[in-house]
């Protein structure tokens, strides 16, 4: 699978099986040969949930450190702003 060309099958997917209502991809970057691909799968994604009513869970990998004031410093080649909203899970 390729994104975002490939997003036409799982469309057709999720029309064929309504009883979904989550769909998990891990790492996305997997599937995403670049930055730019990967910002137009995320907002295809949020159409796709729109459209379907399902919620789609994506992982980006990301090199997540916390400063010496505890502020979260994330750095990765991967853009997530097209994504409705970023969690960071970070050791305690």
């Amino acid at each position: 699978m390729t994104l975002p060309y490939d997003l036409e099958a799982l469309d057709y997917h999720l029309e064929c099986n309504l009883a979904i209502g989550m769909v998990i991809i891990d790492p996305i970057t997997d599937f995403c040969r670049t930055p730019q691909l990967l910002a137009e799968t995320l907002h295809q994604l949020n159409a796709l949930a729109a459209k379907h009513r399902i919620a789609f869970l994506v992982t980006v990998p990301a090199d997540c450190r916390t400063d010496v004031q505890g502020r979260l410093r994330v750095s990765s080649r991967w853009s997530t702003e097209a994504a409705r909203c970023v969690w960071s899970i970070v050791y305690d």
